[in-house]
C-alpha cells in the first residue's frame, strides 16, 4: 500500500496547474479506494462548492448543509 501511495504522489508533484492537481488527486483516490467516482470540494465563505468530479451530471448530488462533508468543513474532523 505504501509503495501505491508512492507513486500516486509522484504523479501529483508532476501535475502543473489547479486543474491537473484536481485530476491528478481524484484519479489517485479512485484508484487506491476502488471508487467509481470522485468529487473536490473546496469551501469558501462557509460555502462547499465542487471543483472538480469524475461523476456523471446524472449521479451527481451536493452536500446537505447538515451533511458529513459540512460537519468535516466546519470542525476539521473526518466522519
Amino acid at each position: 500500500m505504501l509503495g501505491k501511495i508512492y507513486k500516486s504522489a509522484l504523479k501529483l508533484f508532476a501535475a502543473q496547474t489547479l486543474e491537473e492537481i484536481y485530476k491528478a488527486t481524484v484519479k489517485e483516490a479512485i484508484d487506491l479506494t476502488q471508487a467509481d467516482y470522485g468529487s473536490i470540494f473546496l469551501g469558501e465563505k462557509g460555502v462547499l462548492h465542487r471543483v472538480y468530479t469524475t461523476a456523471p451530471l446524472s449521479t451527481r448530488t451536493e452536500p446537505r448543509s447538515d451533511g458529513y462533508a459540512y460537519k468535516s468543513f466546519r470542525t476539521g474532523q473526518s466522519f
